[in-house]
């Protein structure tokens, strides 16, 4: 009895002993990213060298308990973030300040319509995350992605505030349509280029879908490639308040050539005069001089005053931008609902005069969770953005204010200094008068949105519908003064107002029924099905009236139209619309979280093709190896992630053509002076889409605790059924017909590589670089072999976008005429004997982007750089500013070592031999672009409670800081093949400061 109660005794005391030990000891504390201090949920917090663990919650908060003896050392460990070892010693409390490394991604991303965890991803898809969007000065976020990716090229194209970028994900897959990726925005596809009203601070992610296996279940708009927008949602956790805004300046970048000043513009003319040749305003005196018209002391008394003037054109049209933007967001909520509400306001005035953008804009999401199985929420975006324009942008057009900076003559004034009048220079008008008596105005209103539900109908399956709307409306002015030479060159010669309005509105309601399933242990299953209907509207409406009122610029000062004065007014309009449905499938198996696999199937039926092929079927399969999983890689613990990707598909591009395409239409015709109505365009019932065929093949790894992350990924696309203009007999009464014909590839590889070279707990030096090679050639063009397209030829064997032109030699030293490649190969100083000779191409094969970032302690420093390799481009500026038949206009300096006696070397001929286009014009496009460095400074936690703060940070950066080109255009970076004096890049400095309450 004695001895079974000592027992009990013993085993008692054992329970407490051990009960006393478990619960020796509790640390908490609080987990915040070292960026910008916001508390981090989720992280894993375990005691080092046990399996003893907690997690923590919506405010980063944690509490671990653990037996005094266990251990004296914490881990702290985020994807996206560096592990933290943190010696505990005897505190009880315990903050820890995670450093970002330098990939942030999440464990999910959004591919399709589902979000997908990434080890079970077997498609191509590169993700650029908010840290690398945010606070970028620039208005639209398709530019801010160049060189965030590999495989997608972005090209400004335009320095006008709000422009819209060339973007293309793995080269041109077509010829005559669209090459545009299709946008989802928050499930909505969205309007490619029309991005000047969206705020681009709003965005969490940008996911690009790059191969067969992650753009297939979009079917029939994803043969170029698919940009997928994820906007910020609502957190868990206390509301938070935040503020950031900016200031700035932009400036313009020295240009890469040499204009004549006044001295050697008169230099010029007057040798010009020598040889025969009056141009420009010293000519014209020699002329008359030559005439008997004027004296030689009145010459010489006439170019003594002009050459007392020296304008600087530059400094007229030039000036210096202001950038302003300011935003406030506010995010919280608890585990059943959560909001995101942002509030945003964008100025930027643009260094050419009259050319700006204004934005306002504002957003709502929330999300709520009735923990009954529903779930549903709103994404709603708003933006409005009034944009003034420069005139005849991007054309050689005298009224384009960067073509006068250039061709008007630098001993011309603006204005006549005695009266203020506006004065006509060689160009014939005064471009400073048009910008100052005539506007081109354009107002735009943008909204996305939609509302969504979800409805667990069993553990696993789910039901879900989303319905959206993307809406545009614009709204055009173009006012022309009266009383003004623009305005005398308008019909009834009194000005003129021409308003104009176009609204888009797109539909989408998608519903899909999602089920995924853990089979046991080793087995998973992901299927989506579903069925989708889109509905496009479009509408606009125009009239310009004429006769003005000299004070009324409205439409109430238009003079009423009649048969006598000439003021009848010009009124258009047009009406359109399509539809799209389709039916979707996409199923994922994963076994023992180590092999993947992947199907996808859509089924799409478009109003834009003929009763012959309106539906068309696209697919795609995948596969991946998680090879890190398998159990002979324990030996390599410094291999963190290593998966093979592979997958192989179809899908479809209808962008390019018309509404109704396969429909013949008829329109209004003249016959000897009365109207009619007679065939347009020919009926086309077997038109269809056109096809890419893709096939991928990847590899993504990460090594050494994601010291090292990376991607390489190679690719063969073939885009089919080409819609190609093909020759008609005349007798049908039409000249072409749209036809699916023609073949064309891209393939390529391209490399993702991240790294942190050195990181400690207060130093972090990361690198960062993307490279993309893409190889273009055109297969097949059904009726012939080739045909030319602007100054490109379209030939089979040559990639899009071939040159096609004469080459230039350079000039004969004996004689100075210009020389040129004949048919024969050899050398002949007649252009019209010179052969046209294929000159590489304007899209370039080699791109990508590289950074570089520094971060210590509380400082952060942060360069990025982009590229582009192997392209050439038209270079038309040179055209003008290097051709004495336009010496009426200013030259580039060049022109005064034009070949003058024999035994000249030089690349510039006799002043009296025709300048022709030839591949004189043509230059290496290549360029590396300091495109953005930033330095900022995260104000220490202790001053920030002390101002009662969350988080303080204020940051310097600069935007296109330089840039290493052989190209003397204004910028290299254009989105065409041809430079027409297009509005340039600027250069861009800020200041700013983001608060969190």
């Amino acid at each position: 009895m004695k001895k079974s109660l000592l027992l009990s005794l013993l085993f008692v005391l054992t329970l407490v002993s051990t009960a006393w030990s478990q619960e020796g000891r509790t640390v908490t504390g609080r987990v915040t990213s070292a960026a910008d201090g916001t508390p981090l949920p989720g992280v894993t917090v375990l005691l080092e060298g046990t399996s003893i663990g907690a997690n923590t919650d919506a405010d980063g908060k944690y509490r671990i308990t653990f037996p005094a003896a266990a251990g004296n050392t914490l881990v702290f460990s985020y994807l996206g973030f560096g592990k933290k070892e943190e010696d505990i010693g005897t505190k009880s409390v315990v903050n820890v300040q995670l450093q970002q490394t330098t990939r942030d991604i999440s464990e999910v991303i959004v591919v399709g319509y589902v979000e997908q965890d990434v080890k079970k991803i077997t498609g191509a898809v590169a993700t650029v995350g908010a840290k690398e969007i945010e606070q970028v000065p620039i208005a639209t976020f398709d530019q801010i992605l160049q060189g965030r990716a590999p495989g997608l090229q972005v090209s400004a194209g335009s320095g006008q505030p709000g422009a819209t970028a060339r973007v293309r994900i793995r080269g041109n897959g077509s010829i005559n349509s669209s090459n545009d990726p299709l946008y989802i925005m928050d499930g909505v596809p969205i309007d490619a280029n029309v991005f000047a009203s969206i705020n681009p601070n709003d965005i969490e992610t940008v996911n690009v879908l790059k191969d067969a296996a992650s753009t297939s279940v979009y079917g029939s708009r994803a043969a170029n490639g698919v940009i997928v927008i994820t906007t910020k949602r609502g957190k868990a956790g206390k509301t938070q308040l935040n503020y950031s805004g900016q200031y700035g300046v932009s400036v313009p970048t020295q240009e890469k050539f040499e204009m004549m000043n006044t001295a050697e513009k008169v230099q010029f003319e007057t040798y010009l005069a020598s040889k025969g040749i009056y141009k420009g305003a010293v000519g014209t005196l020699y002329q008359q001089l030559a005439q008997g018209k004027i004296s030689q002391q009145q010459l010489d008394n006439r170019v003594a005053e002009i050459s007392a003037i020296n304008t600087d054109w530059s400094d007229v049209f030039f000036r210096e931008g202001k950038t302003q933007t300011h935003e406030v967001n506010a995010t919280g909520g608890d585990e059943k609902t959560r909001f995101y509400i942002s509030g945003a306001y964008f100025d930027q005035s643009g260094i050419a005069i009259r050319s700006d953008l204004e934005r306002f804009s504002g957003r709502v999401n929330i999300d709520h969770d009735t923990k009954n199985r529903l779930r549903f929420g709103v994404n709603a975006y708003a933006g409005y953005s009034v944009s003034n324009f420069i005139e005849s942008e991007g054309a050689v057009a005298l009224a384009n204010p960067f073509a006068s900076a250039y061709l008007n003559n630098p001993y011309e004034r603006v204005r006549d200094p005695e009266t203020g009048e506006y004065l006509l220079g060689a160009t014939g008008m005064n471009v400073v008068e048009r910008l100052e008596t005539t506007t081109n105005d354009r107002d735009e209103l943008k909204v996305i949105a939609n509302v969504y539900g979800e409805f667990d109908i069993l553990e696993g399956l789910t039901l879900k519908n989303l319905t959206g709307v993307d809406y545009r409306t614009r709204e055009f002015e173009r006012l022309i003064q009266p009383f003004t030479r623009a305005g005398n060159n308008t019909r009834g010669k009194q000005g003129s107002l021409n308003q104009a309005t176009n609204r888009r509105t797109k539909f989408i309601s998608t519903t899909t029924l999602n089920y995924t399933k853990a089979l046991g242990d080793r087995h998973f299953v992901d299927v989506l099905v579903g069925g989708e209907v889109n509905k496009e509207f479009f509408k606009s409406n125009s009239y310009t009236g004429y006769g003005l009122n000299a004070k009324i610029w409205s439409p109430a000062g238009i003079s009423a139209g009649t048969a006598d004065n000439g003021f009848i007014p010009v009124v258009g309009g047009s009406n359109s619309e399509s539809a799209l449905v389709s039916a979707f499938f996409n199923g994922n198996y994963t076994f023992d979280g180590k092999y993947n696999l992947s199907a996808g199937l859509r089924r799409d039926g478009s109003s834009r093709f003929g009763e012959n092929n309106r539906y068309a079927t696209f697919y795609s399969v995948g596969a991946a190896w998680n090879i890190s999983e398998e159990g002979f890689m324990a030996d390599y613990g410094w291999v963190d992630n290593l998966k093979l990707r592979a997958s192989y598909g179809t899908a479809g591009n209808q962008e390019g053509i018309a509404d109704f395409q396969a429909l013949g239409l008829y329109g209004i015709v003249s016959y000897e002076g009365g109207q009619g109505i007679a065939p347009s365009r020919p009926d086309n019932p077997d038109l269809k889409w056109e096809v890419l065929t893709s096939a991928n093949v990847g590899l993504d790894f990460s090594f050494f605790d994601r010291r090292l992350a990376g991607s390489l990924d190679v690719y063969n696309n073939i885009t089919s059924d080409l819609f190609i203009n093909t020759q008609l007999s005349r007798t049908s009464g039409f000249t072409t017909l749209t036809r699916n014909a023609g073949e064309m590839r891209n393939r390529g590889i391209e490399i993702g590589l991240n790294g942190d070279v050195i990181r400690t707990s207060d130093f972090v030096w990361s690198l960062g670089v993307n490279y993309a090679y893409n190889d273009n050639e055109i297969l097949d063009l059904f009726q012939v072999e080739e045909f030319e397209l602007g100054t490109s030829i379209v030939r089979e064997g040559l990639p899009l976008g071939t040159h096609y032109i004469p080459t230039y030699v350079g000039v004969n030293p004996a004689n100075g005429d210009a020389l040129y490649l004949g048919e024969d190969g050899g050398v002949v100083n007649d252009y019209a004997l010179a052969a046209y000779n294929t000159h590489g191409t304007f899209n370039p094969p080699h791109t990508g982007g590289f950074t570089t970032s520094l971060t210590y302690k509380n400082f952060d420093l942060t360069g990025f750089f982009t590229f582009v390799q192997g392209n050439q481009l038209f270079n038309n500026n040179t055209f003008f500013l290097t051709n004495p038949a336009f010496a009426q206009f200013n030259q580039q300096r060049i022109m005064l070592t034009a070949w003058d006696q024999p035994g000249d070397v030089t690349q510039i001929p006799r002043v009296d031999v025709p300048r022709n286009f030839s591949s004189f014009d043509l230059e290496d496009g290549s360029y590396l672009r300091f495109r953005n460095v930033i330095l900022a400074y995260k104000v220490p936690t202790s001053v920030v409670e002390r101002a009662k703060l969350r988080r303080a940070r204020l940051f310097v950066q600069a935007q296109n800081l330089f840039t290493i080109t052989e190209f003397t255009g204004f910028d290299p970076e254009i989105d065409n093949n041809i430079l027409q004096f297009n509005y340039p890049v600027p250069r861009t400095y800020t200041v700013g400061i983001e608060i969190g309450l």
